[in-house]
């Protein structure tokens, strides 16, 4: 009987060195050498075993998005045939696919975005777009901002845009925005080239025949917030990859931040003003006239300000607790110099307020034609209909609530 269970354990012990190819090969002498040769072939052969599928594993993730990207080109190559589409659409098609496989792998990025944290996510769209994006701030809302206190605002401004952006790829010869089509969205350029083309001359922006944008530019912000219809047209020179920006969240944006709120308001009752302004036909608003009438809102403005920043500390002195307004904003102390406080001159005001009325104004024009094209229309927009102050006081933030609750017996509302 033990020769018997020696030879069948001598059997299972050259067996199992056959199959894994590995190990010593000698001749136990008893049962105990036996059972704990055949221990360790079975613990090698389980770690092997789990090392072939981890490589598979490993493999087969390597080549998802891969499979993925194939699954995806077969359901659109049967969808085409299906309708018989051909032609131009068809190239079309091959030409994005082609693009996402060669430039990305087939990779979605923006569900990427979707996926990962919040935090992430912000900083990762501004470590990639930080070049336009700050070109856009600077361009459009520094001029409101001093240096020292508004430092703050211009920032959270900035990760409140990173925070809306959305990833879009395009291939190459493909039109990002058509001339006479309306657009709600503004692009920043991350990567590629772009070719700007118009049929008609546009003194006001500058386009020159054969205008490219490249990396650390960013177009189609004229006009953005009044949905009005393109003045050129731009087209991919290569595989591009752009951050774009809705109009909705460039608004709701601008009025989560007390001073750009501010100056959203006077833009628009500025622009409004000018609008219902008789000139004659086919005239052009000179600079002259749109700093005048921005000039005349804003000092009016200033003195409201000023009004409610004394009756403010009148009444903070007199009380012992500190009052806490829901129209104080800001903690400013007296004297100290605010992007909107200091515009001395029309000249000086219309070179601040430019940029931001051309996000309103049609075309972002600011000739009379233009402004007396769409009345009906301009009207029914968010930005030109909405109550600012309301909007305003839905989206503070908690932050905003908490900064605007300390006592101080220094502070100037709606800065």
């Amino acid at each position: 009987m033990d020769m018997l269970m020696l030879r069948f354990l001598l059997g299972l012990f050259f067996a199992s060195t056959a199959f894994i190819k590995k190990g010593k090969v000698f001749e136990p002498s008893d049962h105990a050498d036996y059972l704990f040769t055949l221990f360790v072939n079975f613990v090698g052969l389980v770690t092997m075993a789990f090392m072939i599928g981890e490589m598979a594993n490993l493999y087969i993730s390597y080549i998802s998005n891969e499979v993925e990207f194939r699954k995806n080109h077969i359901a659109v190559e049967l969808y085409l045939e299906r309708w018989h589409i051909t032609g131009k659409l068809r190239a079309r098609c091959h030409a994005f696919l082609s693009s996402l496989w060669s430039s990305h792998r087939g990779v979605n990025y923006q569900a990427i975005f979707d996926e990962i944290p919040q935090v992430i996510r912000t900083e990762s769209i501004l470590h990639i777009a930080n070049l336009p994006l700050r070109a856009f701030i600077n361009s459009v809302f520094r001029p409101f901002a001093t240096a020292h206190p508004h430092d703050r605002d211009v920032e959270a401004l900035t990760r409140s845009i990173a925070q809306h952006l959305k990833y879009e790829g395009y291939p190459r010869d493909e039109c990002v925005l058509v001339e006479g089509r309306v657009s709600n969205e503004m692009y920043f350029v991350v990567k590629g080239h772009l070719l700007v083309t118009s049929s008609t001359d546009h003194p006001e922006h500058a386009i020159r025949p054969d205008q490219h944008y490249k990396k650390g530019d960013f177009f189609g912000e004229h006009g953005l917030l009044g949905y009005s219809v393109g003045v050129c047209t731009v087209k991919t020179v290569c595989a591009c990859d752009l951050l774009s920006l809705s109009s909705e969240s460039l608004l709701n944006v601008m009025l989560s931040r007390p001073i750009f709120q501010t100056a959203l308001s006077i833009a628009v009752e500025g622009y409004r003003s000018m609008h219902a302004t008789p000139t004659k036909e086919n005239t052009v608003r000179a600079e002259n006239d749109w700093g005048v009438e921005l000039f005349r809102i804003l000092d009016a403005r200033r003195k409201k300000w000023l009004d409610e920043a004394l009756a403010f500390k009148a009444a903070d002195s007199e009380s012992d607790e500190p009052i806490n307004e829901p129209w104080t904003v800001s903690c400013l102390k007296p004297g100290q110099e605010v992007g909107l406080a200091t515009i001395s001159t029309p000249s000086s005001c219309v070179k601040v307020f430019e940029k931001l009325i051309r996000l309103i104004a049609t075309r972002g024009m600011l000739d009379t034609k233009h402004l007396q094209s769409a009345t009906q229309f301009q009207e029914t927009l968010p930005v030109m209909a909405a109550d600012l102050g309301t909007i305003y006081r839905s989206n503070l933030s908690m932050t905003e609530k908490s900064d605007s609750s300390r006592p101080s017996s220094n502070k100037i509302p709606y800065l």
